[in-house]
């Protein structure tokens, strides 16, 4: 167990209701406390540094930690509980994981061997194929960042993580010297497979007892990871093999983390068919070139692909929930039970679960309470990876959703009826990911409108070129504004700045709106062209677009003691309905859009996306179930499954009814809305 310590003077002794016990360590980025809730229920609570209030970049990095360690399966990380603003500085408050580091257990008891380093090397290469299938690259994974919890390992820290798009993250040198890649010393992309070669590097620690590529100075440490073979003469074959497969200095011919898991757990008979290359390792293709369509299209066609076929998954991609499996005979599934019993005592339910999540298919929804709400359209479809941008539309007559992954730079247009890919568009010039979606008219086109992290503002018609106009410094966030001519999108800035924009012209629209915090989330109210819109911790303010009328806001604090803000998720709004705003650990609050005055609140703790239909209907996700409320009362109507975290929502119209989307473990499902008013 991490050392406590006694509370130095000036450090704060209550955080959101949590009263501070110890301090359990201080780094970088800020210092982490152990804290009590009112029941006796042990947190951990991370506050960050107040010298780096004014570092945009280290702020980013502390709030995105809360972000993508919410993404990953509970089981192989300490769970985030809630976040806010205390004293102006952001804090983040996860379950408590007793027990040391890995860094710390070894240093105290020495370096694992036999079954030990077993059950540590399938805990943890179970923990990062979870993360990976997340769609996140950790890009620091060391012993210091795994803690040896009583159920198993768990991996902390996500501070420096990133979600990875196709495999790849643009990438600067961060990470823990002895511990990164050879292509993360080089300030080249870092990929899930950087990750493998971290995980080798922390397993051989933690078999020897030392860095295995220690040296006298940084240069010195970083030379040895990008010239020296590892030598690893302690550790026993066949796990040596498995190793330095691990360790090699390309990144496309290390094994993923599925592979590692897959060959662990089929125990010594698996290692000792590897013993002498990885499965894959020696022929492993690179990561599938993505062929994006460049060129003119007269209408939508779908995009032509071949018959599936089972394949593994290239390196650094984050495979689909059924990918990688195969028909098993009879022996095959008799071993597989053994396998999955022998996981059971090894790490305490961890392969289990993740099995389990990725090979059972959602239960039927057969809820009559259900039904009379929603009714699922088609079939699931999409890129069968991380999805966090949708919109529902209408182009060439036919109803589309408009698709993005974390980090991309195009989007994708998928059939809800059919499931088929339609169209995916040129790689826009933005630098960075998508931050939102929707469809507009440009000059009386069809077309679908994103924003980029990177501040830009595009639109993109099939058949044409995507055209992006630099709007915001950083960190854009749009929703269309439909008015007499045109509609304008309303654009949201990083530096506060709300703007309208006339994607015909490339030109503003309008006097900007100045604020003092960033613009985070940003819905039209469906009146007039009032938009909704809030930072990420001073609640709802409601604002017209082209200025004119005054200012309303709404609080969105709660019974929160002092000056403790909610962190603000989600927005949504539809005509003639509530602004209902998401607030992280609570749920949801809804204003009253002409007076800022709260009308009624759903609770879910785990809620992070919400959309909302013209019909009176609420949908949010965060968690692996889509719940609805009724937007006048904010009863429940339904929860239907999904079978992973929601990671995004949209509405619209499908096959002539309302209709809401939600993107789930990297495909998309559609319901049509039966209830509703």
């Amino acid at each position: 167990m991490s050392r406590l310590r006694q509370l130095h003077h000036g450090e704060l002794r209550e955080v959101a209701g949590y009263r501070i016990l110890h301090g359990l360590g201080d780094g970088g980025q800020g210092s982490v406390y152990l804290g009590e809730d009112h029941g006796g229920r042990q947190v951990a609570v991370k506050i960050l540094h107040a010298r780096l209030l004014d570092d945009r970049r280290a702020t980013r990095r502390f709030l995105q930690e809360c972000e993508l360690a919410e993404k990953v399966a509970a089981f192989c990380t300490a769970k985030v509980i809630g976040s806010g603003l205390v004293a102006g500085r952001p804090f983040i408050v996860s379950e408590y994981v007793p027990g040391p580091s890995l860094h710390e257990a070894v240093a105290k008891d020495g370096a694992r061997a036999g079954g030990a380093l077993e059950r540590l090397a399938v805990g943890t290469a179970a923990a990062l194929n979870a993360i990976h299938r997340a769609g996140i690259v950790h890009r620091d994974f060391k012993p210091a960042n795994i803690l040896l919890s009583p159920d198993g390992p768990r991996v902390i820290d996500f501070g420096i993580a990133k979600a990875m798009e196709a495999g790849t993250t643009a990438s600067s040198v961060v990470g823990t010297p002895g511990y990164m890649s050879p292509e993360q010393i080089a300030g080249k992309a870092a990929t899930a497979a950087s990750d493998m070669f971290s995980w080798a590097s922390t397993m051989a620690y933690a078999a020897t007892g030392r860095a295995l590529f220690a040296g006298e100075s940084i240069p010195a440490v970083m030379h040895r990871i990008l010239t020296e073979e590892p030598d690893l003469p302690e550790v026993a074959e066949p796990l040596r093999s498995l190793l330095a497969g691990c360790l090699d200095k390309r990144p496309a011919a290390r094994p993923t983390a599925a592979d590692v898991l897959h060959t662990l757990m089929e125990g010594d008979e698996g290692l000792r068919r590897y013993g002498g290359g990885l499965p894959g390792a020696a022929t492993r293709r690179p990561a599938r070139a993505r062929r994006l369509a460049t060129g003119a299209r007269a209408e939508i066609r779908p995009v032509r692909t071949k018959p599936p076929q089972r394949r593994r998954p290239a390196t650094g991609e984050v495979p689909k929930p059924s990918q990688g499996a195969r028909p098993a005979s009879p022996v095959r599934r008799r071993r597989a039970k053994a396998a999955g019993a022998v996981a059971v005592t090894l790490v305490g339910g961890v392969t289990v679960g993740l099995l389990w999540r990725g090979s059972v298919s959602p239960p039927a929804n057969t809820s009559p309470s259900n039904a009379a709400v929603a009714e699922q359209y088609g079939r699931p479809f999409g890129l069968g990876k991380l999805v966090d941008a949708l919109a529902v539309g209408v182009l060439d007559g036919r109803t589309v959703v408009a698709a993005a992954a974390p980090q991309a730079r195009n989007v994708q247009l998928w059939d809800p009826a059919t499931g088929e890919r339609l169209a995916v568009s040129p790689s826009s010039t933005a630098a960075s990911g998508v931050t939102a979606l929707e469809f507009v008219q440009v000059g009386g086109v069809p077309s679908v409108a994103w924003s980029s992290a990177d501040g830009s503002v595009s639109h993109w018609a099939p058949g044409s070129a995507v055209v992006t106009a630099k709007v915001c410094g950083s960190d854009a966030v749009l929703a269309v504004v439909p008015g007499q001519d045109d509609p304008v999108v309303a654009v949201g800035c990083a530096d506060g700045r709300l703007q309208g924009w006339d994607l015909r012209t490339g030109e503003k629209a309008g006097p900007s709106r100045a604020s003092k915090e960033p613009v985070s989330q940003l819905a039209w109210t469906g009146e007039g062209d009032l938009v909704a819109f809030s930072s990420r911790w001073n609640g709802l303010r409601l604002a017209p677009l082209r200025g004119g009328a005054k200012e309303v806001t709404g609080d969105v604090t709660g019974d929160v003691p002092g000056d403790v803000t909610g962190e603000v998720t989600a927005i949504a709004a539809a005509a003639g309905q509530p602004v209902a705003v998401g607030v992280r650990g609570r749920g949801a609050d809804l204003f009253d859009h002409r007076t800022g005055r709260r009308t009624c609140a759903v609770s879910a703790p785990e809620l992070t996306r919400l959309a909302m239909t013209g019909r009176g209907l609420l949908f949010g996700g965060g968690g692996a179930v889509l719940q609805v409320w009724d937007t006048a009362s904010c009863a429940p109507l339904a929860s239907l499954p999904v079978p992973d975290q929601v990671t995004a929502l949209a509405t619209g119209v499908i096959g002539g009814r309302q209709a809401v989307v939600a993107a789930a473990g990297g495909m998309m499902r559609a319901w049509t809305v039966q209830g509703g008013r």
